[in-house]
């Protein structure tokens, strides 16, 4: 996965785990809502839309309080999210890592 893949994937996974809480919470099915909850989603809901770069999505999702607050909004019967969740943050730290020579040697040959 390159970095706007990564972008894209991200960005369309937090807004889809987003929309389902709140469809859970219209229905009132699922656990109520707490304050951290409802505080998540607003700041997912604002900022995510706006974000265009894979550093500032990366940097975004890499802090403590959303990933909680994600992990906190995945419902317990979605384990692929909270796999999904895990798996895009290990691709963040992998794509932030700087090229090295010998990675970048089999790309030119």
């Amino acid at each position: 996965m390159n970095k706007i893949q990564f972008l894209r994937t991200t960005k369309r996974f937090l807004l889809q785990v987003v929309a389902h809480r709140q469809q859970l919470l219209d229905h009132r099915s699922g656990k109520p809502a707490t304050e951290t909850m409802i505080e998540i989603m607003a700041l997912i809901n604002y900022w995510v839309p706006q974000m265009d770069s894979f550093d500032r999505i990366s940097a975004y999702i890499q802090r403590t309080k959303i990933q909680d607050g994600v992990r906190e909004l995945i419902p317990k019967n979605k384990e692929r999210w909270q796999t999904k969740f895990s798996s895009l943050l290990a691709e963040a730290k992998r794509l932030q890592q700087p090229a090295t020579q010998k990675k970048m040697s089999y790309a030119f040959n």
